[in-house]
């Protein structure tokens, strides 16, 4: 047994030493338990990227806060572990496990709209950390903010491996070409529609002027991506996604006001998800301008209709869209000297090499393609470049869920197009040099023309015609996706079109002729007593066919994730069936040692067997 003395004078004071050090720490050690921790972050929409105001986001039953309308939120929490819960109506819920030992953290979270994930596997939308593509999304924040009323494409320039450009200047004449590819190898797909034309690959961009109104997000992916339906996609994928049933309710009213004249006036109506399973998505919209370069006025309008109905599995989805609209336009391959002979020089063209006759140093707004004209007793502005088309597009959807892994999707669709675009043919002994201002001189075509009516020469003056490309395209895709929750995933369906596009060419304005002489319908002499070759105005001319395109296609993918990696494998094929019935005869006509057709300017074509 040990014994410890202690002095009596001092053992007071230390144990009430000891006592204030046992409470400090004990102070200290309860303080350090009870230290809280914040954890904030987003709930954003995963395709478009845009915020979820008032969305959920709880740790435990009832606890838990909602997002700003920035889609922002906060949370104090003690040191341990949480299951956060994000939900949105309309979305999928996320949930997250998350450790809180001693600071802040951050989490994110991306919801799915139960809607519109259906959509994003039916119009190959990418998936960011899933799927293995390079693409960019944009979100309708800045389609609203930057695009201000240019061609859809322009909004992608700030996109790597993208560049497009407004071409001529004339309105809706934009192209776009991605990691060097031009439209015709680029899928463009408007909610899962293909929508490239049938037979060329293009994409006319005058034909959805108005979709930026109704447009939840676009989605770029570069190279060859995720597509399944077999399309010219080498270059790319061009998905754009349209608002529905998913959406929050909005109504919109947007007027816009530019230079030279533009005025745009877009009104736009969205219900979101109502009480009985409907939603409703409408918009309209009315452009003109008088256009950057001279002539290439815009004149157009643009609807839009979307219902979409939840029957218990199944949703269903009609839409309709159209733009009526038209522009001026000129020429794009034209001369650098005639805009600007300093540039001209700068690019190393010597003036030795100007054509002769040209005119130059007319400034970047020129446009060669108009002049003047006086008939009927007052001046107006006519352009030989016009353009006009309406394309309306119809599509019926149904979208069901056969299980909670397994999606089937049925679209039917319809697209009718009418237009086409002007030109102007002239005889070689019309053709004026050194007209004012650089312009067609309509007046001595015109004044030509009436000097001549009623004579044996009426008919062979200069007029202008129109080239028309007219339509009628329907298909069906089906799809089966299914995803057994496995890190697998697949999926496989058809796709089958039938088009007819109808090709002719037809009187548009005859300039003071009383008819035209169709030297190249039926291949004939030129004679003004020959019924059977005398045209009016809306007669078709120079050549009249039909394009008939039948195509059919199978597709599947099969994707695999695991961990950092994820895999998938595409295979797709598709026939198409070309038939083109031609309903001019032509042939060459010889007279005398010459071939008559190089006298007129033209060349022949001949009927396909």
């Amino acid at each position: 047994m040990i014994f410890v003395s202690l002095p009596t004078t001092i053992t007071m004071k230390k144990i009430l030493s000891y006592i204030c050090i046992f409470l400090f720490s004990f102070l200290l050690s309860t303080t350090t338990n009870g230290q809280e921790y914040r954890v904030t972050g987003t709930v954003i929409n995963s395709t478009s990227e845009e915020p979820l105001p008032g969305a959920t986001v709880l740790y435990g039953t009832g606890l838990g806060t909602t997002t700003d309308n920035k889609g922002y939120y906060s949370i104090i929490l003690k040191p341990g572990k949480y299951k956060l819960t994000a939900s949105f109506v309309g979305y999928e819920e996320e949930q997250r496990s998350i450790t809180i030992s001693d600071k802040n953290i951050t989490v994110n979270f991306s919801l799915t709209g139960r809607t519109l994930s259906k959509l994003n596997v039916v119009a190959d939308v990418a998936v960011r950390r899933e799927t293995p593509v390079a693409f960019s999304t944009i979100p309708p924040e800045r389609i609203s903010e930057q695009l201000a009323s240019q061609d859809i494409p322009m909004i992608l320039n700030s996109t790597p491996g993208v560049y497009a450009t407004q071409q001529g200047g004339g309105d809706g004449d934009a192209r776009i070409n991605i990691r060097g590819f031009n439209q015709r190898n680029i899928a463009v797909l408007i909610d899962g529609i293909p929508v490239n034309d049938m037979e060329n690959g293009w994409v006319y961009w005058s034909n959805w002027f108005g979709l930026d109104m109704v447009t939840r997000s676009i989605q770029v992916q570069r190279g060859l991506g995720a597509s399944k339906l077999a399309i010219p996609s080498i270059g790319g994928t061009m998905n754009i996604i349209s608002k529905g049933i998913e959406s929050k309710p909005s109504t919109s009213i947007k007027y816009e006001n530019g230079s030279d004249g533009f005025m745009r006036t877009s009104i736009g109506y969205n219900s979101g998800k109502l009480n009985n399973g409907w939603g409703i998505t409408a918009a309209g919209s009315y452009k003109r301008g008088n256009g950057y370069a001279d002539m290439t006025w815009t004149n157009g309008w643009f609807y839009f209709l979307r219902i979409d109905k939840e029957l218990g599995n199944h949703l269903i989805s009609f839409t309709g869209m159209g733009a009526p609209q038209q522009h001026g336009q000129r020429s794009y391959q034209s001369a650098i000297a005639q805009y600007s002979a300093e540039y001209a020089e700068k690019a190393g063209i010597s003036p030795d090499e100007y054509i002769p006759g040209m005119p130059v140093n007319m400034g970047y707004r020129y446009n060669p393609n108009w002049g003047y004209l006086k008939r009927d007793g007052s001046w107006e502005k006519l352009n030989e470049k016009l353009n006009y088309y309406h394309k309306p597009q119809f599509s019926l959807r149904d979208y069901w869920s056969a299980g909670d892994n397994l999606l089937i999707s049925n679209i039917a669709y319809l697209s009718v197009g009418n237009g086409g675009g002007t030109g102007m043919r002239v005889t070689p002994n019309l053709i004026t040099e050194g007209v004012d201002e650089g312009q067609i001189d309509f007046q001595a075509i015109y004044d030509n023309n009436i000097a001549n009516l009623n004579t044996s020469n009426d008919g062979k003056g200069g007029y202008i015609y129109s080239s028309r490309n007219n339509h009628f395209w329907y298909g069906l895709i089906s799809s089966i996706n299914y995803d057994p929750k496995n890190n697998w995933k697949f999926s496989a369906g058809i796709d089958l079109r039938n088009y007819k596009g109808e090709h002719y060419r037809e009187v548009y304005d005859l300039l003071g002729m009383g008819f035209m002489n169709d030297l190249q319908s039926e291949g004939k002499l030129n004679n003004h007593t020959d019924s059977s070759i005398i045209r009016k105005k809306g007669d078709k001319i120079y050549y009249h066919n039909d394009g008939l395109v039948r195509w059919g296609g199978l597709f599947g993918l099969i994707q695999y994730e695991t961990g950092n990696w994820n895999f998938f494998l595409n295979i797709s094929g598709s026939y198409t069936g070309y038939n083109r019935i031609d309903y001019f005869l032509k042939r060459d006509i010889i007279v005398g040692d010459e071939i008559f057709h190089q006298a007129v300017g033209y060349t022949p074509s001949f009927q396909l067997p």
